[in-house]
C-alpha cells in the first residue's frame, strides 16, 4: 500500500510541474524523480525482471460503456482477450491477432470468444462446404445480406458448362447457361424505379400459354393472351397503332381519336382506308376470294350491307362509288326501291364535249348476231344467250374490251350496257320509218277512199245508162 501512495504523490507532483517536464522511474519497488532515474525519452519508466504492467481490465460491456474516453485510453478487454485503445473515433485492437505457427496455404478461422486459429484451405474452396470452422459461403444463409458493388463489377462468367440458378424452395426460377440463353421459370414483372414501383408490363402464365400484359399508369393498355385474343389499347384511351412492312412506313394504321383504319396510309378519311400504288397489268388493290371453289354449294363472295329497310328517294344511298384519282365522279350502284338497286354512270352533259348525232343505228343493230352457247369450263354445258365478242367488235366495237393472248387471263369481253344506246337509237330509227310508213299508208287509204267515191259514181253512172239503155229498147221495139 506504501508504494500506491508513493506512486500517487509522484503523478501528483508531476501534474503540478505545469511548465517543468520531470522524469518518474520505477525499480523494484522503489520509485525515483529525477532526469537520471528513468530513460531519456520516457516520462514515466517501469523496470524489472519479475514483474509486469497490469493495465485496468473490464469486460467488453464495461468497455464500451467507459463515458467520452480520452483518445489512447488502453484496456485490457476480457471477453476477448485482448489489448484496446481508442484512437478517438472507436475501440482498436492493440498488436496482431493472428494466431502463430504456420499460415502457408491455410484460412484464419475464429471462435465466438475471440480465438483464432489457421485452418487447412481444403475444408474451404469454391465448392462452399459447409463443415465446422470454415467460412460457408453456400447453402441456407442465417441472416440478410447485402453486397455493396460501389464502383466495382459483379461478373458471373459462365465461360465452361455451368449454368447460373435462382431457385424457389429448390425449383429452377432462373437460368442462364454456358451459352447465353436466359430462362424464366414464372411470371415476370417489370415494376417503375423498383420492385413496389407502378407495374409496367408483365409476362404470365396463362394455363400454359404465354400472355404478354404492357400497362399504362398501372392498368392493362395492351393483352396478348396466346390462350384467347390479342387487345391493343384495352383501356380505349386515343392511341394509335401502326404496323410497318419492308418498304411501307403505315402497312396497317389504326386512328384511335377519329375510330378508322388505314392500309398504306397514316391519315385514313374514312372507317377504312386503303391506299396503295399499283400499275403493273394484273395487279390489284383489294381481292375478295373465296376458296371453296365447289359445285355442291353457293360460293359467295363480297356482302355489303348498306341503304333503308324503306326506300327513300331524297335518301339514296350508293353502295359503292368510283372515282378517278382526282376525285372524278365515274359511277356508283345505288339503292333505287326497298329492294334494288341498279347501276349509275356519269353522263352530265356539263362533262361532255364534240356532241355529234351518232353514227350507229339499226342497220348496225341488224347486223349484231344473237348467240346461244355455253363455256368451256362449265361442266353442266349450261345454255346462255348473248354475243361473242370479237363478232361484235367488227360491228359495234364501243361494247367491246379486247383482251390478250390468254383467254384465262385477260379474255375479250363485253360491256353489255354499252348497247343500250344502240338499241334506244335503232328503235328511234324504227319509229322514224314506222311513222313515214303510217304517213304513207294514211295517203294510200286516202287515195283508195277517193277511188272508191269514184267507182261508187261510176257505178251509179252504170244504174243510169241501164236505166237509160232500157227505155231506149223499149221504145224501139213499138
Amino acid at each position: 500500500m506504501k508504494y500506491f501512495f508513493c506512486i500517487l504523490a509522484l503523478i501528483l507532483c508531476i501534474t503540478t510541474q505545469t511548465q517543468a517536464q520531470v522524469r518518474v522511474s520505477i525499480a523494484d519497488g522503489s520509485a525515483s524523480i529525477g532526469n537520471g532515474a528513468s530513460d531519456a525519452s520516457a516520462m514515466f519508466h517501469v523496470k524489472s525482471t519479475s514483474k509486469g504492467l497490469l493495465v485496468p481490465r473490464m469486460t467488453t460491456i464495461q468497455r464500451l460503456a467507459i463515458p467520452s474516453p480520452a483518445t489512447g485510453l488502453m484496456v485490457f478487454d476480457t471477453s476477448l482477450n485482448l489489448f484496446y485503445f481508442y484512437n478517438g473515433g472507436s475501440w482498436s485492437i492493440i498488436g496482431s491477432i493472428l494466431p502463430s505457427g504456420d499460415a502457408n496455404g491455410q484460412i484464419l478461422s475464429a471462435d465466438g470468444s475471440g480465438n483464432t486459429s489457421w485452418v487447412d484451405r481444403s475444408t474451404a474452396n469454391n465448392g462452399l462446404t459447409n463443415n465446422s470452422n470454415t467460412i460457408q459461403l453456400g447453402g441456407a444463409l442465417n441472416q440478410s445480406t447485402t453486397f455493396t458493388l460501389g464502383t466495382h463489377d459483379l461478373i458471373y462468367n459462365l465461360e465452361s458448362s455451368g449454368d447460373f440458378y435462382i431457385q424457389d424452395n429448390g425449383t429452377n426460377k432462373f437460368s442462364v447457361n454456358d451459352t447465353g440463353t436466359s430462362t424464366f421459370g414464372g411470371d415476370v414483372f417489370f415494376r417503375d424505379v423498383n420492385t413496389s414501383g407502378t407495374t409496367l408490363a408483365r409476362i404470365v402464365d396463362d394455363g400454359n400459354d404465354g400472355r404478354l400484359i404492357i400497362d399504362e399508369n398501372g392498368s392493362t393498355a395492351v393483352d396478348l393472351d396466346a390462350n384467347s385474343q390479342f387487345i391493343f389499347n384495352e383501356q380505349g384511351l386515343d392511341r394509335n397503332f401502326r404496323i410497318e412492312s419492308f418498304s411501307n412506313a403505315n402497312m396497317f394504321f389504326v386512328d384511335a381519336g377519329n375510330n378508322r383504319a388505314g392500309i398504306g396510309t397514316g391519315s385514313p378519311d374514312e372507317t377504312l382506308h386503303v391506299t396503295a400504288s399499283v400499275s403493273a397489268a394484273g395487279n390489284y388493290i383489294f381481292k375478295v376470294e373465296n376458296t371453296n371453289n365447289t359445285n355442291t354449294t353457293p360460293n359467295n363472295g363480297t356482302l355489303i350491307v348498306a341503304g333503308h329497310d324503306t326506300y327513300s328517294a331524297a335518301q339514296q344511298s350508293s353502295f359503292t362509288r368510283f372515282e378517278t384519282p382526282g376525285g372524278g365522279y365515274l359511277g356508283s350502284i345505288n339503292q333505287i326501291g326497298s329492294n334494288s338497286v341498279d347501276y349509275f354512270s356519269a353522263s352530265d352533259i356539263r362533262l361532255k364535249e364534240n356532241i355529234l348525232q351518232t353514227k350507229y343505228g339499226i342497220t348496225d343493230l341488224m347486223k349484231i348476231q344473237v348467240r346461244d352457247y355455253n363455256f368451256i369450263t362449265d361442266s353442266a354445258n349450261q345454255r346462255t344467250t348473248g354475243f361473242l365478242a370479237q363478232q361484235l367488235y367488227e360491228i359495234y366495237p364501243v361494247a367491246v374490251n379486247k383482251g390478250g393472248n390468254d383467254p384465262k387471263v385477260n379474255p375479250w369481253s363485253v360491256s353489255y350496257g354499252k348497247l343500250t344506246p344502240l338499241l334506244v337509237k335503232s328503235v328511234q330509227d324504227q319509229q322514224s320509218q314506222i311513222k313515214t310508213l303510217k304517213m304513207e299508208n294514211e295517203v294510200l287509204q286516202k287515195e283508195m277512199k277517193e277511188l272508191t267515191n269514184k267507182l261508187g259514181e261510176m257505178d251509179e253512172l252504170k244504174t243510169r245508162l241501164a236505166k237509160i239503155e232500157a227505155i231506149l229498147g223499149a221504145k224501139a221495139k213499138k
